[in-house]
Formats: structure tokens, sequence, C-alpha cells
């Protein structure tokens, strides 16, 4: 099963993340592990802002070469003043205002700001992408190791139902004295073994779907669809 995931895990991740099915009723399918992780993990949006914050950043360094238009304006009220007998009154409120518009022709400090806007922007881009091809890679190995602990389980229940019916028919050979006591014992401590190794299990599966649903940011409970077409292609030799 390891190898399982060793092979078939690297060869997905990148065409999984552009699968365009939706998770419908159903078991869980590898493809909607990778898509729900990209689409609901915390992870893929904080990639995603912290892009938004660098381009908002290349933006800013962006204005030092924008023209500026600088609006200013006035406004006077004074008071009426008595006037003689036959004047006219004048007038009491004055403004005025003024524009001035003004284009940087070489603003040679901010090219270097600038410059490195645009290559802090172009890093964290290549960073945020890198963060979502990991979670992708995160999600399928999960998935993997979901299932690799379903079909543990099933190994181990059919190991179980095996002690089951070897301790019966132990005994019943012990009753006809076809056989020893010593058998049947053997056979009562192969039933436990072969419980505990369940029990044993059930915890580990429970335990990856808790990993698988963290990653995916919502509860799973399997069982899980096996990617047959997958791990038939993870199968086959690698040619030069």
């Amino acid at each position: 099963r390891s190898r399982w995931t060793c092979l078939a895990v690297p060869a997905v991740v990148a065409s999984l993340s552009f699968a365009p099915a939706a998770h419908a009723e159903g078991p869980l399918q590898l493809a909607d592990a990778v898509r729900l992780a990209l689409s609901r993990n915390e992870r893929a949006k904080i990639a995603e802002y912290q892009a938004d914050v660098a381009d908002a950043a290349v933006q800013r360094a962006r204005t030092a070469f924008f023209p500026t238009l600088v609006t200013t304006a006035n406004d006077t009220i004074k008071p009426n003043e008595p006037l003689k007998p036959g004047a006219t009154a004048p007038p009491n409120q004055t403004g005025g205002w003024n524009t001035t518009l003004a284009q940087p022709v070489l603003n040679a400090s901010s090219w270097p700001l600038y410059r490195q806007a645009q290559r802090l922007f172009d890093a964290q881009r290549a960073s945020s992408d890198d963060a979502k091809r990991i979670l992708e890679f995160d999600a399928a190995n999960a998935f993997f190791t979901a299932l690799s602990q379903e079909e543990a389980l099933e190994a181990a229940q059919r190991r179980l139902d095996l002690a089951k019916d070897n301790l019966t028919d132990t005994q019943a050979q012990v009753d006809a004295q076809l056989a020893s006591v010593n058998d049947a014992t053997r056979a009562s401590v192969d039933l436990a073994s072969a419980q505990q190794v369940v029990d044993s299990t059930v915890g580990n599966v429970n335990r990856a779907y808790l990993a698988l649903g963290f990653i995916v940011n919502q509860p799973v409970t399997g069982p899980l669809g096996p990617p047959t077409a997958t791990l038939q292609a993870a199968i086959i030799p690698v040619t030069n």
C-alpha cells in the first residue's frame, strides 16, 4: 500500500488540481479531496491573499509616476458695516480657488522601488503557487493514507472472521476428542490477537479520517472511493 502512495501521489496531484468534477452523494473521491482542499482550506486562501497584497504593493509603487492634481479653495465672509445714507453695501463674502496639475517627467528614485515591488510580487505569486501545490500533495497523501487504512481494516476483519471460524472448528474437534485443549487455547489466543488488530486498525482509520477532514475542512466518515484508474496507471513500468 505504501508503494501505491509513493507512486500515485506525485503523478496525479498536478492534474487533479484542475479536475472539474464536483463531490456528489457517495464515497469521497481523490479529485474531490484535492478540490475541496483548494477551495476550503485556509492555507490556499492565505496564499491567495498574500499574492493580492503583493499586487497591491505594485499598484502603489506605480502611483509615483502618475500625475497629481491639487485643488485649493477659500471663502471669506465679512460682517456688514454700517453704511452712510445713499451708500452701496459692498459684498460681504468673497471666495476663490486654485488648481495645480503636476506630471513627473523623470522620477529616478521611484524606478528601483517599482522594480522591487514587481519582483516581490513575482516571488510571492510563485510562493503562493508552491503553497497550493504542497496543499494538493498533502490532500492526496492524506487520502491515500486513509484509503490504505480502510483496506487494512478489511484485511483485519477477514482475519478476525477466520479466527472465529477456526475457534468454532477447533472447539468442535475438542468436543469430539479429535483435538486437544491446547489447540482450543491456541485458537482463542489467535482470536484475541485478531480482535486486538481490528480495534487498533479502527483507531488508525478514524485518525486518518480526521487528518483528511482537517485538510479538506469538512468531516470525513468514509468509505472512500478508490481511484482505480490512477492506481492502475501508477503500476505501469516507466520506460525511457
